[in-house]
């Protein structure tokens, strides 16, 4: 996992910088499941997983929407420990961008958990070839209970 704190964010992500955002779908975060232990996706989760499902799909979705809005202020909303200052250099560098998270599995313990998604960024740079690019993607997120919502604390993509 990724020390956030550290992290820089450029166009084309590596491996410890947040998700550039593709904006040819406009799907939200799914979840196959919910719980390690779950056998199937399709078996019925406890009310609480439910809960903490619902609400860190929603932790996403907002990520998802700071993206492709290049704001950093509303990424640090949902990533409290994310560098803002190296983030919005990056969004800077960009004259479009989305994410879509296309299939995520929850792994959730009590008031923490890890997300594992697959999905697109796509994005337009502002310098050089301006051509959108569009490049396939798996995030890892570490997620924390805050109150009444889900933060992440950590990201990494590949």
């Amino acid at each position: 996992m990724v020390d956030v704190a550290r992290t820089e964010v450029s166009p084309a992500p590596a491996t410890e910088t947040p998700p550039p955002a593709p904006a040819s779908r406009a799907s939200g975060p799914r979840a196959d499941s919910t719980r390690a232990d779950a056998p199937t996706a399709d078996r019925a989760a406890p009310a609480t997983d439910t809960a903490a499902s619902d609400g860190i799909a929603d932790a996403l979705k907002h990520l998802q929407r700071a993206y492709e809005q290049r704001d950093a202020t509303l990424v640090k909303a949902v990533w409290p420990t994310v560098n803002e200052r190296a983030l919005a250099r990056a969004f800077d560098g960009l004259r479009s961008q989305s994410v879509t998270f296309d299939r995520c599995q929850l792994n959730v313990s009590g008031a923490a958990g890890e997300v594992e998604c697959r999905g697109v960024t796509t994005y337009v740079p502002r310098v050089g070839s301006q051509y959108q690019r569009t490049e396939s993607r798996q995030w890892k997120f570490r997620v924390q209970k805050g109150g009444e919502s889900w933060v992440i604390t950590s990201a990494a993509a590949r």
